[in-house]
């Protein structure tokens, strides 16, 4: 005899559950057989007999069964219910348009859709809203041709609206060539939601199949759409009735998430199987941080205050309290010092690559921007429209402009010809970035704020700082430096209250807050790096490099080495397992595995 459908195992899970998550994956693998023995064996069906003849109907397309079915299905409201019964019509008269079957298609339009829409909540559901998935298409406006009055066909109550030739304007689109009729498109871009009686009607308008399928964003009766159709309605049918599809896939897909969310080490895409194993767990590989010193690069002759590395991870820039930017050779097993600019005055304290990695511009103490070739390190041109220390500059993605700010709380937009293109006077500027699009620009302002403005592009493509309706962040501490993630998403800021804060910029929101570094004196600037960006690292007035997990704040790394204040920490873009770091000892270290 078997064990009873409603044991409780030890795991706490019901046996039920599990015996109809096992049968439903031995279907989905093909092993219909052995998914029948296990049904027969257990007592325990995968549906009952109603819901199995519901989802076969509509795998099937046969519409009259399954609107006959939807009565005695167990549903979570009489609301849902209602949109049940319409979201199988709603399919139902797509096919017969795609059949050209118009006589039907009127038929289940005016008496079975138009009764349904009126019972329909006034919900965005319901409402005629943008398409949340649709096919990328080719449009007419309705410019081109002169509008076509429908016939008046439509039931009572359905006003007959103005079509064009093309999507009605609530669902257009941009101009995007039509895939080929080749082309499988993803199931993400197959169905619309929430179409009303008046939005269907236009739809038999339809000259062709394909002009159907191409209006509203739907593959056809052979395509995934009745699958999608399963997909949308187990939202309003209890998931003990009507098994989400893949559902222990997805359970275990939520389980390796979870298990890489906790891991201080990600692999990255290239390095993940396509065949991952599911009989260990995701662990961490601690032999993959960077916590070793591999070079010690000492030609500074005082404190070095910042540093960075090229987009391609091939050179190294440290600019120094010596007045002096030292570019570093990383291919070189030595690291060898390759090229000196020297030029500035007074204190530099940030540099900037170009997108091609060809320049650098350099800010300095003495109020001027410089930049400079790399290959030769001569200085091509110099910016002096600054009246005190420039702080920071950040050049835009076109590599032919770049923004720059200083203590004179002016933040001026140049093209790199030289040419001053704006200049906007507001808040004192401690730090700044561009977003990677080019359209926003970050910046930390002595006001404890941080500041987003719009980059927008002019006639011509000339770069114009939007600065009406800035959005702030407050902070509750004076803010030393900020940090964007590669995806321009996520804003690193330390903050003198020894805290490092991780902003989601999308949100405005804080989540996350790193502690361990001591800070309250000096500048300290922190990075993201490694793997996907898993870490967070910073320096220290303690001498020291903190490395942090990301995504659970907590501390994995204090490394020692430097034997001053460690003002400033650069991830290499190419390598996720090298970092350096800038230090009041006058040197640089490069950190990489343990070998």
């Amino acid at each position: 005899m078997p064990p009873p459908t409603t044991e409780v195992l030890p795991s706490g899970f019901l046996r039920e559950d599990l015996v109809r998550l096992l049968t439903q994956c031995m279907q989905s693998l093909g092993y219909t057989k052995a998914a029948a023995v296990l049904e027969e064996e257990s007592g325990i069906p995968l549906l009952m007999d109603s819901v199995a003849s519901f989802r076969s109907g509509i795998i099937e397309g046969r519409w009259d069964d399954v609107e006959r079915l939807i009565d005695g299905l167990e549903i979570r409201s009489e609301v849902s219910r209602v949109e049940v019964h319409f979201l199988v019509l709603r399919q139902k008269f797509l096919e017969l348009v795609e059949a050209q079957r118009t006589d039907e298609a009127l038929r289940c339009l005016r008496q079975q859709l138009t009764p349904l829409d009126k019972k329909r909540p006034s919900l965005p559901s319901s409402k005629a809203a943008p398409p949340t998935h649709v096919l990328p298409h080719a449009h007419t406006s309705a410019a081109a041709s002169p509008p076509l009055k429908l016939p008046s066909i439509f039931p009572p109550g359905v006003e007959a609206p103005v079509a064009p030739t093309s999507v009605p304007d609530a669902y257009s689109l941009p101009q995007l060539s039509c895939p080929a009729a080749s082309q499988s498109p993803l199931p993400s871009q197959l169905q619309r939601h929430g179409m009303s009686v008046a939005e269907l009607s236009c739809y038999l308008m339809s000259k062709t199949p394909e002009e159907l399928r191409l209006r509203a964003g739907w593959d056809g009766a052979q395509g995934e759409s009745r699958k999608l159709l399963l997909h949308e309605l187990q939202r309003h049918i209890p998931p003990s009735h009507l098994l989400p599809e893949n559902r222990l896939e997805t359970l275990l897909q939520q389980a390796i998430s979870w298990q890489m969310s906790q891991c201080l080490w990600r692999e990255s895409a290239g390095e993940m199987s396509s065949s991952r194993s599911l009989l260990e767990n995701v662990s961490l590989a601690p032999d993959r941080i960077p916590r070793e010193t591999h070079h010690v690069l000492e030609k500074h002759s005082d404190e070095v205050w910042f540093v960075k590395f090229s987009h391609n991870g091939k050179l190294l820039a440290s600019a120094s309290k010596d007045n002096m930017v030292m570019i570093w050779d990383v291919t070189h097993p030595e690291m060898d010092h390759a090229v000196t600019l020297q030029g500035h005055t007074d204190y530099l304290s940030f540099v900037a690559w170009s997108p091609d990695d060809r320049h650098i511009l350099t800010c300095s103490n003495d109020r001027l921007i410089k930049l400079w070739e790399v290959a030769s390190g001569e200085c091509c041109h110099t910016y002096a429209k600054h009246v005190d220390a420039v702080t920071a500059c950040a050049w835009l993605p076109d590599g032919m402009h770049f923004v720059s700010a200083g203590v004179d709380k002016n933040m001026h937009i140049w093209s790199r010809n030289g040419d001053l293109l704006q200049t906007w006077h507001g808040p004192r500027v401690n730090d700044l970035a561009v977003s990677h699009t080019g359209d926003r620009l970050v910046a930390i302002c002595s006001e404890r704020k941080i500041l987003m403005c719009r980059i927008d592009l002019a006639e011509g493509g000339m770069p114009v700082l939007n600065t009406t309706g800035n959005d702030f962040i407050t902070e509750a501490a004076p803010i030393t430096s900020l940090s964007l993630s590669r995806d321009s998403r996520y804003l690193l800021v330390n903050v003198a209250s020894e805290e490092i804060h991780s902003w989601d910029l999308e949100r405005k929101v804080m989540i996350h807050r790193y502690r361990g570094q001591k800070q309250g004196r000096f500048v300290i600037r922190s990075a993201f790096g490694g793997q996907n960006e898993a870490f967070v690292a910073s320096g220290s007035e303690d001498s020291q490099v903190y490395i942090w997990n990301r995504h659970t704040s907590m501390l994995v790394e204090v490394l020692p080495g430097h034997s001053g204040t460690v003002n400033a920490i650069a991830w290499n873009p190419m390598d996720p397992m090298m970092f350096a770091s800038a230090s009041d000892d006058h040197t640089v270290r490069v950190w990489g595995v343990a070998s």
